[in-house]
């Protein structure tokens, strides 16, 4: 029955797509994000439906949707830069298969993060696309949080629709970051939705998905939902008008998670403080470290999955035994591309990063006080929050070309795109209507004179 509702969807999105060419990339969104292919036991998982939906998007484009293109930007050229990169260190790899397996889905969320700002203008198709992605991420985090409500969770655990490890929504440092990351979004979408009915029941059915979210977070037991939990409850407790009322909120969610928490938990979460006493977080400085000595040998990198080569040699335990870890991930995804792609590759890296940043900071200054762009103000801020989240969760678990990042940066595309265009037609209209004036006014003289 699944199969035949997955298999149902997917149609949906391709036959409207004739209508309305956009949908075409909603759904390669949903299908990259829910994996609608992993989840079936038979026909999709026979079919190339990502390779049939991006494609189809790409071509439905160019035939028919090529109108107000957006205008190139600096993101845009470093984005193309990075995929020639990555690319091209492939050629020096250190470890030439595992290397090209990790660059075909890297390779593809540049290629698709550069497109999507060209699919998403209007309001309607950039809020159609942050549903999609919500929604999307709710197949898998749903049942992870409502699971972790009925069992309390537990660290490298299947609670989602995938395996332990199947996917990078079924790990759980993964799903901790993304499940707090989209909160943001939830709340702007609570709050400025055109799609959905505004109505209580939607109302309560954000709060719901929100709260679930949260939960399905801490059930990963992974720390760094901690940390993404901390960026997420500072930035928005200093950014909300009525700190009273969101401390108020922030008990009630706060009682509900810890409710579901367990002394596992609590003991885990400890072990923050004692980076030593947990072999684990104490063995990824020492992986760091290696990182380091190893890009003095190789400043332009060592191809991706080149951390497969490191030795790694801890503090002998207190028996006397030897410590060694080989192949150890670079659990960081400033250092995974430093590691894989060197300093080029991290400099170009970094500054996608920092410059979505500051523009949607920018961008929030030049609309702000704009009833019209208000929705655009609270989405600039909500994605800027979750890219934050990311990256400070980013620094415990490799995240460096996970489709969620690159979706936000797309997202500010668009919304930079959005309100360029916007500006240029109001723009436009404004000189039209001072031109139109002296005309106006000797028209309407002429008609009093009759």
């Amino acid at each position: 029955m699944m199969d035949l509702a997955l298999l149902l969807t997917w149609l949906a999105f391709l036959v409207v797509g004739f209508v309305a060419p956009f949908v075409w990339g909603l759904g390669y969104v949903w299908v990259d994000v829910l994996t609608p292919h992993r989840i079936s036991y038979s026909l999709l998982n026979t079919l190339p439906i990502a390779f049939i939906t991006g494609a189809g998007s790409l071509l439905f484009y160019l035939m028919l949707d090529r109108k107000n293109p957006p205008k190139l930007t600096l993101e845009h050229g470093l984005i193309a830069v990075l995929g020639v990169w990555i690319t091209l260190t492939q050629t020096w790899a250190l470890y030439p298969i595992p290397a090209w397996s990790k660059w075909d889905p890297s390779f593809k969320v540049l290629v698709f993060t550069f497109f999507i700002p060209f699919l998403f203008r209007s309001r309607v198709q950039i809020e159609a696309y942050v549903l999609i992605l919500i929604m999307s991420a709710a197949g898998h985090l749903l049942p992870w949080g409502l699971k972790t409500l009925v069992t309390g969770g537990g660290y490298e655990q299947s609670l989602g629709l995938l395996g332990v490890n199947a996917s990078i929504m079924a790990e759980s440092s993964s799903v901790a970051a993304i499940a707090i990351m989209f909160v943001p979004l939830i709340v702007w979408a609570r709050a400025h939705s055109i799609i959905v009915p505004r109505i209580k029941l939607v109302s309560l059915g954000f709060a719901g998905l929100m709260v679930v979210f949260l939960v399905a977070s801490i059930g990963t037991f992974a720390r760094t939902g901690l940390v993404g939990l901390a960026i997420l409850g500072s930035v928005m407790f200093l950014r909300s008008r009525q700190k009273f009322l969101f401390i108020i909120a922030a008990i009630i969610v706060g009682g509900i998670l810890i409710s579901v928490t367990s002394d596992s938990w609590t003991e885990r979460m400890s072990t923050i403080s004692n980076v030593q006493g947990e072999t684990s977080a104490y063995a990824r400085l020492f992986i760091w470290k290696w990182t380091l000595g190893f890009v003095a040998d190789h400043p332009l990198g060592g191809g991706f999955n080149a951390y497969l080569g490191n030795v790694i040699v801890l503090p002998p335990d207190p028996d006397g035994t030897p410590n060694i870890l080989y192949g150890r991930a670079f659990h960081n995804i400033f250092f995974a591309v430093l590691g894989e792609h060197g300093y080029p590759g991290l400099a170009v890296y970094v500054s996608i990063l920092l410059l979505a940043l500051y523009r949607m900071q920018r961008l929030a200054k030049t609309i702000r006080g704009r009833p019209e762009f208000a929705w655009i103000y609270d989405l600039a801020r909500a994605s800027q929050l979750s890219l934050i989240i990311m990256m400070a969760c980013g620094n415990f678990v490799d995240l460096s070309f996970l489709f969620v990042i690159w979706n936000i940066i797309a997202l500010m595309l668009c919304l930079n795109n959005h309100v360029r265009q916007s500006l240029k037609t109001a723009s436009v209209r404004s000189i039209a209507a001072v031109a139109a004036g002296p005309q106006l006014a000797h028209a309407r003289l002429a008609m009093s004179e009759r």
